[in-house]
């Protein structure tokens, strides 16, 4: 269900803070508790099981707000800075954009929470509408404007047009995304060295 994109590997992550959940009230994990509560309709799992897959669901759509806006930025700086690599970047773009269909699948939307699945739509709304445009076409968003996601996902695209492109920004860029979304206050950063001294 989760479709960050590959190209933002591609970024050099020394200078990009690290994305968690907050700690504390461990508020993601509460969260992810109490809408897969609520989807479910039923009475709860173990709270073992009830744990594990409020923290998947959440950490997933943390690592998709994290990656998404920030691969966009590397995929437009690929587009303007090294045009002969334009037909891979186009099949990678495609391979992403398939792997995205599947959240919106009756299968996989029943199997999370619709707070969870429509705000990964929505991102993936947004990735769809940045390749179109990257690309030249209009494909790739069309199944989302069948679904009621595009003017959302447009949203976000246009968050992302206006904020400045340098890695410096990035981490604003996330957190405005955060707010359109209704994600802000689900996460902190920390500074990568304090993030890499925490034990796993």
């Amino acid at each position: 269900m989760w479709a960050p994109s590959p190209a933002a590997f591609a970024c050099p992550v020394g200078s990009i803070p690290v994305f968690r959940r907050q700690s504390g009230d461990n508020l993601g994990h509460t969260v992810g508790e109490e809408l897969l509560i609520e989807a479910i309709h039923a009475p709860p799992p173990p709270d073992s099981v009830l744990a594990a897959l409020g923290e998947e669901l959440v950490s997933g759509l943390l690592r998709q707000l994290r990656s998404i806006p920030v691969g966009m930025r590397v995929d437009a700086w690929l587009t303007a800075n090294y045009p002969s690599l334009a037909d891979q970047q186009a099949e990678s773009l495609a391979a992403q954009q398939q792997e995205a269909l599947s959240c919106l699948s009756p299968q996989v939307r029943a199997l999370a929470p619709d707070e969870i699945v429509s705000a990964s739509i929505l991102l993936n709304t947004a990735h769809a509408i940045f390749c179109d445009r990257l690309l030249g076409i209009t494909q790739y968003q069309v199944p989302y404007a069948s679904s009621g996601f595009k003017d959302l996902g447009e949203t976000l695209v246009k968050v992302f047009d206006e904020m400045p492109p340098d890695p410096s920004s990035d981490c604003a860029l996330v957190d405005r995304w955060a707010r359109e979304i209704g994600l802000d206050g689900k996460y902190a950063w920390v500074p990568l060295r304090s993030a890499n001294a925490r034990p796993s």
